[in-house]
């Protein structure tokens, strides 16, 4: 799986906004106007996706689905590359996304610069 743009908002906004609903995700990543039932159908679909590597920790209340993030699984943080005999070398800010047959690393400084915004 590659993480793309959406899959990095959708993961970034769950981990500053935890117990969200697909709605409230909808509201957040896109501008208005959109329909929103069709968005929750794009990001329901899109969550599904983590789903299947216990990525997110689900929570049903009063009929609807909250959405976190399991922060043992995406982690947000400065990368450095360590190199014997040169030293280590800034990366940027990193999502390391540990799924169970693999670990994806993603440089969030580049999806900040395509969407405009900085993460710290």
């Amino acid at each position: 799986m590659e993480l793309d743009d959406i899959d990095i908002g959708i993961l970034s906004f769950l981990a500053d906004a935890p117990e969200s609903t697909t709605s409230t995700i909808a509201k957040a990543l896109f501008k208005v106007p959109f329909n929103l039932r069709k968005m929750d159908c794009f990001i329901r679909y899109r969550l599904q996706r983590f789903e299947g590597d216990d990525l997110l920790k689900i929570q049903s209340k009063g009929g609807k689905k909250h959405y976190s993030v399991d922060v043992g699984k995406v982690l947000f943080g400065d990368g450095v590359l360590k190199m014997n005999g040169v030293g280590q070398v800034e990366m940027g800010y990193f999502i390391v996304v540990k799924k169970k047959n693999e670990t994806i690393a993603k440089s969030i400084d580049d999806y900040a610069r395509r969407i405009g915004k900085k993460f710290s």
